[in-house]
Order: C-alpha cells, then sequence, then structure tokens
C-alpha cells in the first residue's frame, strides 16, 4: 500500500479473543484500490445507524451509558459473537444516538474519536487476517458503496485515511482468520495486490472481458510457462461462448460495452476475487475456488451483473454484486468451473433426493453419473458439457434447473486431478454405495429408490 512516513510509524494492534496481535501497515491488503469507493450518508439516510445495533469496546460504552443511563439495559456480551466487545442492540427506526437530522449524537457531544469503531471505520470494517496480514474489505450489505467517477478519489477510502483510523483505536471487532487456497501466502497477497493495480489500469476499458484476459495474463507471468495458464484472446471469447451456450444467451448481453457498468465491476472484482483466494481457517463456510480461477469467477459476476442490467436494472452497485454472490454462489461457481474437468470429491455425499420439479430427476441423475471419476477419467467432459447436455429444457426452465443442480454440486466436486486413483483412498461406506449405484443401476431404479426414501422421510416428520 502507498502511504505516507507518519502512517507507517506504528502498527495495528488487534485485540481478539484469541490474543493480541500487531499488523505493520505494509501488510494491510485492501481489496479496492485507494480511494476508489465513496459513500454518502446524507442520501442513504444513514441506513447503517437505523436499527442494526453495533460493536462498542468498554470504555465507549461507559462513556455512552454515563450519556444515556439506560442503555445500559440494551447490551449484550460480546464475545457470544465472536470478539471481545459488547454488543449494543437497537431497535428500528434508529440508533438511541442518531438525531432527527441524521447525525451521531455521540460525536456532536464528545467528539469524532468517542464513536465505536465500528462506526468510524464503517463501512470498510469487514476484517480478516492471514498469517501476518490484514485484509480489510468493505462491508458486504448496509452501505450502498458507489465507484468514483474518472479522476477523482474520496477521502473516506484512501488507504492514508483508513491506516490513520485503525491505528488510532485499534481494532477489537471479530476478525476472521483465513487462508490463501492456491498459492503460498506471501504470493497470493502480492498477487492480488497486482490485481488492484490492474483494476487502476483498466478502470476505463469498454468491455470486461479485456480486464478478464489481463488478469489471465498477469497470473501466467507471476507462475511462469510451468503453469500453462490459459490466456489470450481465443480463451476469453471462447469461455464466453460457452457461458452463452449454457445460460442461452448471447456475448452482446453478458459483455456489453458499458461504460459505467466496466468502470464499476473493475473496481469491485479485487474484493469478488478475495472470496475466492482467501478461505476460513476453521474450513466452515462456503467453498472456493483458489487464484486460478478467481478471474473466471468475477467474470461470472460481471455475467451476472451485465444480465441484471439487461434485465433493467438502473445501475449496478457494490450493493448489487454483493446480493449477487449471495443469491447466485452456486451458479457462479459452476459457470466459473466450466471448462475444468470436475468429479465427485472422494467421499463427497452425492445429493439424490428427489428435485423440486418432476421432470428433472432423470438429467440430474445423469449429470451424477457423468461426474463419477471412473466415468470422467475416460470422458474428461467439461463441467460446463455435461450440464449442457442435461439441461434440454426452455430458456425459463433451463436456468431454473441449472440453479437448483449447481446448488446439488456445490462443494462436492473438484477437479478429476486432484481424485486420487483407485484404491488411493479409503472410500466410506455411503459414498462408496452411491457411486457403485449410480455406475450400476438404471435411472429408473434409482429414481424408485429416490422416491421410496422421500416418502419415508415424509412420513417420519409428520
Amino acid at each position: 500500500m502507498a502511504a505516507t512516513d507518519p502512517v507507517e510509524a506504528a502498527a495495528i494492534v488487534l485485540t481478539l479473543t484469541q490474543g493480541t496481535f500487531a499488523v505493520k501497515p505494509e501488510n494491510i491488503y485492501f481489496t479496492f484500490a485507494s480511494g476508489r469507493m465513496a459513500y454518502d450518508c446524507v442520501a442513504c439516510n444513514a441506513r447503517c445507524c437505523c436499527g442494526y445495533g453495533y460493536s462498542a469496546r468498554r470504555a465507549e460504552v461507559d462513556l455512552q451509558v454515563k450519556v444515556r443511563p439506560s442503555l445500559r439495559f440494551f447490551l449484550e456480551n460480546g464475545a457470544a459473537v465472536g470478539n471481545v466487545n459488547q454488543s449494543v442492540l437497537n431497535c428500528p427506526p434508529a440508533c438511541f444516538f442518531l438525531d432527527a437530522r441524521g447525525r451521531c449524537g455521540i460525536q456532536a457531544q464528545e467528539g469524532y474519536a468517542a464513536k465505536p469503531e465500528t462506526c468510524r471505520l464503517f463501512p470498510f470494517n469487514s476484517f480478516r487476517r492471514a498469517g501476518d496480514y490484514l485484509i480489510v474489505s468493505p462491508h458486504d450489505g448496509l452501505c450502498p458503496l458507489t465507484v468514483t467517477p474518472p479522476g477523482t478519489i474520496a477521502k473516506s477510502s484512501t488507504y492514508d485515511y483508513l491506516v490513520l483510523e485503525m491505528q488510532a483505536g485499534g481494532i477489537s471487532t471479530n476478525v476472521q482468520e483465513c487462508t490463501a487456497v492456491g498459492m503460498e501466502l506471501k504470493a497470493a497477497i502480492a498477487n492480488e495486490q497486482a490485481v488492484v493495480q490492474l483494476s487502476q489500469q483498466y478502470s476505463s476499458c469498454t468491455r470486461y472481458s479485456e480486464f478478464f484476459g489481463a488478469q489471465l495474463a498477469a497470473r501466467g507471468r507471476a507462475t511462469g510457462p510451468a503453469a500453462k495458464l490459459p490466456e489470450g484472446t481465443d480463451y476469453v471469447s471462447g469461455f464466453l461462448g460457452r457461458v452463452c451456450e449454457l445460460l442461452g444467451t448471447t456475448p452482446s448481453l453478458v459483455d456489453p460495452q458499458d461504460s459505467d457498468l466496466v468502470r464499476t465491476m473493475v473496481a469491485i472484482t479485487p474484493y469478488v476475487r478475495s472470496r475466492m483466494v482467501f478461505a476460513p481457517a476453521s474450513g466452515e463456510g462456503a467453498p472456493v475456488l483458489g487464484v486460478d480461477r478467481a478471474p473466471h469467477f468475477a467474470m461470472a459476476v460481471h455475467v451476472l451483473a451485465a444480465l441484471a442490467t439487461s434485465a433493467g436494472m438502473g445501475a449496478v452497485t457494490f450493493q448489487t454484486v454483493t446480493m449477487l454472490l449471495r443469491q447466485f454462489e452456486p451458479l457462479l461457481m459452476l459457470l466459473a468451473s466450466g471448462d475444468d474437468v470436475m468429479a465427485w470429491a472422494p467421499n463427497a455425499l452425492i445429493d439424490l433426493s428427489a428435485t423440486p420439479e418432476a421432470g428433472w430427476q432423470r438429467p440430474y441423475l445423469r449429470i451424477a453419473r457423468a461426474l463419477l471419476p471412473s466415468a470422467q477419467r475416460g470422458a474428461k467432459r467439461p463441467l460446463n458439457a455435461v450440464f449442457l447436455e442435461a439441461a434440454a429444457f426452455g430458456e425459463v426452465e433451463r436456468v431454473l434447473f441449472l440453479k437448483e443442480m449447481a446448488r446439488r454440486i456445490m462443494g462436492r466436486v473438484v477437479p478429476l486431478d486432484a481424485v486420487p486413483g483407485a484404491g488411493r483412498h479409503r472410500q466410506r461406506f455411503r459414498p462408496a454405495l452411491q457411486r457403485w449405484a449410480l455406475g450400476n443401476l438404471g435411472e429408473e431404479l434409482i429414481g424408485v429408490a429416490v422416491d421410496r426414501r422421500r416418502r419415508r422421510l415424509h412420513v417420519s416428520q409428520a
């Protein structure tokens, strides 16, 4: 990060339930370019202060209770949410300290420094720690962040400003532990910081596919020719063509020449990629694709954002993207991995339960059978080819089918190269039985077994 000498002088102190950690400013990775993200509290009507509560340190709580003694009845233990702070509950329509003009009463009476840490750092207060590094991202929901127009910066999102705020009071809210996927941590951080710089260089490109190609080329240069990563205009157009074929749409809709949309998506891409590159150290949460597939995932997000624009959405913002990530994550994972040869992960349970629509069961069984490692070792069919053959439906039903099937395989399939050969791993009984049934029984017999199990469950629940 670019910082002045005074900013570099002090570390950021993290006071967490696991202990106290000091992070050097040069070890901060911001998932956005300095000054690129902007917000307008007046236009927003202070939405983040309207009934969502906040986290505060004991000293901050003591000051607030001094100002409003009855506030003590609305405190909760912060340990319940994974941090050393106390949680202050408030109810709609607004925070206890928000006045009629949308101003913070704590700040007005005691000064800006007296505001709770959550409020001072919001919306850039989504923190993860990976080794010696601190990853800083925007909050993924409440604040309607926008990307600054060309040639302008927003002071409130500049690195220097944010580092000074973090140095002043430290960080004691929840900080998730994470690790890099597909690359050594230091190299992964450097790679993603290079993408942030690349997002600045491509802020005025006319199509997002240009930036997608640039990400692929940069990754290839970072790892050397041995990585054999695909790049070039032929691969980019081919990947987009396969996405369009699967979704039943056209390149003009998924990669439009739309300067506002492209500028926004290019700026948000480092944040999107960070979700695929850094996984929770606990192993919990949604699966991630790693560094090599991060560009494809970001391209898939852009495809959905472009389709939302085509459907009539007035403007794509940071909030639009985070909503797409939450609502369409399985489909995005499918699109991002579509040209890879995938198979069921070792010992992954295959969801063979009845599908929501009666006509989907057999197509789904064909997908499940095609993804058996034994089948893929011979056929080596890319994931989108497997799905395309099964999704022989009309336009509306095809998308609904793809979303449901993507949900069923998410986290259960991996690249074929990651699946051990026969006899190289010990398989649990139920996954082994599922694979035997898929490989040896007809679709009708499996369908009958699935229907019987569904009826038994229905009776037991009744």
